[in-house]
């Protein structure tokens, strides 16, 4: 540096490349730093080879959607690390209660209870927004590997019934949600021979149906399998011997007249009334 007499230092152009190149030298490692704690989730699908706090939730959504087709056990642990553990409550703007969701659904999909029930958990625990349609599909999802007592659990947290009347018609998604659910339990476990859970299933429909009314919800808003959860009771029926094989069906058949239906399918009710 030159110096004059009753003046500031003047910087040369050497001195100010020497500055350039430190600031440069200093930035790059600044940047290497924070990607060293950046700590980065290798997965095996080319279209998504890593998850990091960077990532977007579509990029999640398309890992799991890979896990499920595949069956890539390896890649869900660390989807679910990364969901549980890496990223914090507001990762993707507010998705990460959907995100975990869908790693609930994958991981029963799976077969992998536990990393489910920590997505459930995590998911509940954490106040995120419940979609309905979400809760359903982890409520079959659990039906499926035989967690029927957790699915009922499920059900009376995620997918309440309040019978206050003011608020049926806002919680209409949610009460449609909740009987399709109770059909998937009744069905599945008359087809598997569990007339007592079926049975169970049944009642707390009977018990929605003033609610259903209340929400003015249509049969074709409801869409319940009745057919199935009917041909269901006469296969459990079938397959043991009772002293009144009308039993299950008129189980069925009761709680069918109490809810919406078709006009064609209310009309074949009546007549055997």
């Amino acid at each position: 540096m030159y110096f004059r007499e009753g003046s500031r230092p003047v910087t040369n152009a050497k001195t100010k490349w020497k500055n350039s190149k430190t600031k440069a030298t200093k930035s790059l490692r600044s940047s290497a730093s924070k990607a060293k704690d950046e700590k980065t989730y290798k997965l095996h699908s080319n279209r998504v080879s890593e998850l990091n706090p960077s990532s977007t939730a579509s990029e999640v959504m398309t890992a799991l959607k890979r896990v499920q087709k595949t069956k890539d056990a390896a890649d869900l642990r660390v989807i679910s690390e990364f969901l549980l553990r890496g990223v914090g409550d507001s990762f993707a703007f507010g998705y990460k209660g959907s995100l975990l969701a869908r790693l609930a659904v994958t991981s029963l999909r799976l077969e992998d209870y536990d990393i489910a029930r920590e997505a459930i958990v995590m998911r509940q625990e954490k106040g995120f927004f419940l979609e309905p349609f979400e809760s359903a599909a982890i409520l079959r999802g659990l039906l499926r590997v035989h967690k029927t007592e957790e699915a009922f659990e499920l059900l009376e947290t995620e997918l309440s019934a309040e019978d206050d009347g003011e608020q049926a018609n806002d919680s209409s998604d949610r009460i449609a949600h909740r009987s399709r659910s109770l059909a998937s339990i009744a069905s599945r476990s008359f087809f598997e021979n569990e007339p007592l859970v079926a049975c169970r299933a049944c009642r707390l429909l009977a018990e929605l149906a003033p609610t259903v009314h209340r929400a003015e919800l249509t049969a074709e808003d409801l869409d319940m399998p009745w057919v199935r959860i009917l041909a269901g009771a006469n296969q459990c029926m079938a397959g043991e011997e009772r002293e009144n094989h009308d039993d299950l069906e008129a189980v069925v058949v009761g709680v069918m007249r109490i809810f919406p239906q078709e006009p064609h399918f209310q009309e074949v009710l009546d007549r055997n009334e």
